[in-house]
């Protein structure tokens, strides 16, 4: 799904990209336009594989599940703004597979569980793995708990916990979210996040839009996940407890390491702008990220048993600059880190930045 250019640079996944495009190009094979609250689920129904529903009301519908046994896409007209309203308004069952879903409005979603299913858009049961599923320009607005995704293989059911670790080949694989919207899409402090993913191979959410508001929760989380890329999102004004703009973690004991890339995202205004939490190796390439000024904040951290390539990367005006905690591997090149109130650079894993890495605003 990840390709390299011609240089060798890892760049964004352009199947994701083609595949909207395609989706948003083509003639409909159906189209809804009536307005009770079971019609869009219905008209998803009757759809046949790979075929393209397309909305064109203003009108709310309860929530929808995606079906397992074909692949479908549904998008919003030009000009409309159709919304889902409930609990856990968009489900994916286990097995589902090739579904694009655009420009649907999420209004006050009322999650379950925080920690488990309970999101706007999550699995339709615990112990699910999907594959190759795409949501674009989706919005949810000011969820009232939880999250306002949370795709977790682990809920509570059968003695399960949302905290178990994940097997390698339990992961889900090529989940996208690309040019979506969350203004206070997290009211959870504990665990949970805008986008909350727990066993994702090649996650990619790009051009999204973080805004909390102040209020408790995380921006991006992902937990056991391979191969990710977290590029050119904004993440905003999360600025309490377990506040980080992105983080990425261990959930349980897992077996293999979360490894990817953060690139070229702007956070502002948290407790730790971009986290990189246990058991991650991650490259962590020309982001921004100011305004985490909190004391004991930090602009970018790498804790005790991870490691972390750092380039390019722009701090200002938080506590710490970049952080690197004792017992992590660090490398860090050509950052600028300036105007932060503690260090710039404060290195506990006894790491000492080169002449490339800055101190002062480049002009």
């Amino acid at each position: 799904m990840i390709r390299k250019s011609a240089g060798g640079q890892i760049v964004a996944p352009r199947t994701v990209f083609d595949k909207i495009d395609e989706m948003l190009k083509a003639t409909p094979n159906a189209t809804l336009t009536t307005t009770g609250a079971g019609d869009l689920q219905t008209a998803i129904n009757s759809l046949q594989n790979n075929q393209l529903l397309e909305i064109k009301t203003n009108s709310q519908y309860s929530p929808i599940i995606l079906p397992a046994d074909k692949a479908i896409k549904v998008r919003v007209a030009h000009g409309y703004k159709p919304s889902l309203a409930g609990q856990e308004c968009i489900k994916i069952p286990n097995g589902a597979k090739g579904h694009i879903v655009s420009g649907l409005y999420i209004a006050a979603p009322s999650p379950g569980n925080p920690n488990y299913q309970g999101a706007a858009i999550t699995f339709a049961a615990h112990r699910a793995i999907v594959e190759d599923i795409i949501f674009h320009d989706i919005t949810i607005d000011n969820v009232t708990g939880g999250s306002a995704v949370m795709l977790s293989y682990h809920w509570t059911a059968d003695g399960d916990t949302y905290f178990t670790a994940n097997l390698p080949e339990e992961n889900s694989k090529d989940i996208a979210l690309v040019d979506c919207a969350f203004y206070k899409g997290c009211k959870d402090g504990v665990e949970g996040a805008g986008i909350t993913l727990r066993g994702v191979d090649r996650a990619f959410i790009y051009n999204c839009y973080f805004n909390n508001d102040g209020q408790d929760g995380r921006g991006i989380q992902l937990q056991n996940c391979r191969d990710f890329l977290i590029e050119k999102n904004r993440v905003y004004n999360f600025p309490l407890n377990n506040g980080e703009g992105i983080k990425i973690d261990m959930m349980g004991s897992c077996t293999f390491p979360s490894t990817g890339k953060i690139r070229d995202c702007r956070v502002k205004n948290c407790i730790e702008g971009i986290d990189v939490d246990d058991n991650v190796v991650a490259h962590v390439y020309r982001n921004r990220v100011s305004a985490c000024s909190a004391s004991g904040s930090k602009g970018i951290s790498l804790d005790d048993s991870s490691r972390g390539y750092f380039e390019l990367n722009e701090c200002w005006d938080n506590y710490d600059g970049i952080r690197c905690e004792a017992g992590s591997v660090s490398e860090l090149k050509n950052n600028v880190c300036y105007s932060n109130t503690n260090q710039n650079y404060r290195m506990d894993n006894g790491y000492v930045p080169d002449a490339s890495n800055l101190t002062a605003a480049l002009e």
